[in-house]
């Protein structure tokens, strides 16, 4: 689902993506999802950089 009203409103290119306000950001977000996802998924399967050295 793609949503534009007018340009200094939001956009959002599905319904989990998040919401644009310019035109290259929806550009560049469209141009990096598949790295976007993969880094998301490494994160989601191994944790962040230091995770196991958080106290809190």
């Amino acid at each position: 689902m793609t949503t534009t009203k007018n340009s200094s409103e939001s956009r959002s290119v599905d319904g989990n993506s998040p919401q644009f306000n310019d035109e290259r950001e929806l550009i560049w977000y469209e141009q990096n999802k598949v790295a976007i996802d993969s880094y998301n998924k490494l994160i989601e399967e191994n944790g962040a950089f230091g995770d196991e050295l958080r106290l809190f």
